[in-house]
């Protein structure tokens, strides 16, 4: 007995199913095609003479990325992108810029510089002195300038602000919440034992401000620390430590005098050296380097593109691995 045909609704859709596999197929094929070009013969344009490098320092600056890259890649589909700098990427990029012919120059941007601590600033600060060692020049510019953004600037060989904009020193402090009066409203009664008088971590829940003994200990360390930038800032710009610490004591004074405008204070107190704007520094940038027809702007390329131009390679042999271990462990 002869099978039965498939009636016509069922061969329309096996025509159709046939179809898509195809068509699929097809595309799966082509984006393969033109990923392999991408990879091996279109890659990027040829870096041309006379290059001005930007290191445009958004966020934090990090010994390692925080979250693992696929949660980066999907924070940076949503838009939810967590701004951070590698240290390491930041030292890799000056090397390479010290020896390339290709770049004549490197523009430095710390406007959006949210965090780093003092061990890496002092690491960014002489990987800029290494830079500048190898004759070329490093310029730093912002519309304004933080006390970390200014201690990284004051190594380069030119900090430029805008007309508008502030430069600020104002030293180092500590800032903690207490909460003794709310749990006093709550009913809450803390119990701590301490051996000493220096054992501040519970102070929060004890008392509504820091002991005599906290003050103290914070003083000391605090002022340490700031005495070693005052000296390492100082001696990047050429001034004196005491010249510093005056200007910070009689700031509203010297606001006053420089007409209250910040950035006329900041040039005053030779924290900048000059006041120019984008436009400007423009038209600057192009007469040290050259000009970028294409763009109307000086010929530069960004850290990351620079990156991607130089990878890092494998290396043979017996190496030291570092593990980074940074945030929390849970």
């Amino acid at each position: 007995m002869a099978a039965a045909k498939p009636g016509f609704f069922v061969r329309a859709f096996q025509a159709l199913d046939l179809t898509r596999r195809i068509i699929l197929n097809l595309l799966f094929v082509l984006i393969l095609i033109v990923i392999l070009i991408a990879m091996f013969v279109g890659g990027p344009p040829k870096l041309k003479d006379k290059t001005t490098l930007i290191i445009d320092l958004k966020g934090g600056i990090v010994e390692q990325y925080s979250g693992d890259p696929t949660q980066r890649a999907i924070d940076k589909a949503l838009g939810a992108e967590v701004n951070e700098v590698q240290l390491r990427d930041i030292r890799r990029v000056l090397e390479l810029a010290a020896k390339d012919p290709k770049i004549s120059a490197v523009l430095l941007r710390p406007d959006s510089l949210s965090s780093a601590g003092v061990a890496t600033l002092r690491e960014v600060a002489k990987a800029i002195t290494d830079f500048r060692a190898s004759g070329k020049e490093i310029y730093s510019y912002a519309y304004g300038y933080d006390q970390r953004a200014l201690f990284l600037a004051a190594h380069t060989n030119r900090v430029y602000m805008h007309p508008d904009g502030l430069a600020l020193l104002e030293g180092l402090g500590r800032y903690r919440t207490y909460y003794k009066d709310l749990l006093d409203k709550i009913g809450v009664k803390m119990h701590v034992f301490r051996v000493g008088e220096f054992k501040s971590a519970v102070e929060p829940y004890l008392l509504n401000g820091p002991s005599p003994e906290a003050r103290e200990a914070d003083a000391y360390w605090l002022e340490s620390l700031w005495t070693q930038l005052l000296e390492d800032y100082a001696k990047a710009r050429g001034l004196e430590v005491a010249d510093l610490r005056a200007m910070i004591d009689e700031l509203p004074a010297r606001l006053q005098a420089a007409g209250n405008r910040p950035a006329q204070l900041a040039l005053n107190e030779k924290l900048v050296d000059e006041l120019m704007t984008p436009d400007e520094l423009r038209k600057l940038l192009i007469e040290k380097g050259t000009m970028d027809e294409a763009n109307k702007t000086f010929r530069q390329i960004k850290m990351a593109d620079y990156l991607k131009r130089n990878p890092v390679l494998p290396v043979l042999g017996d190496h030291v691995a570092i593990v980074v271990a940074e945030g929390g462990i849970v």
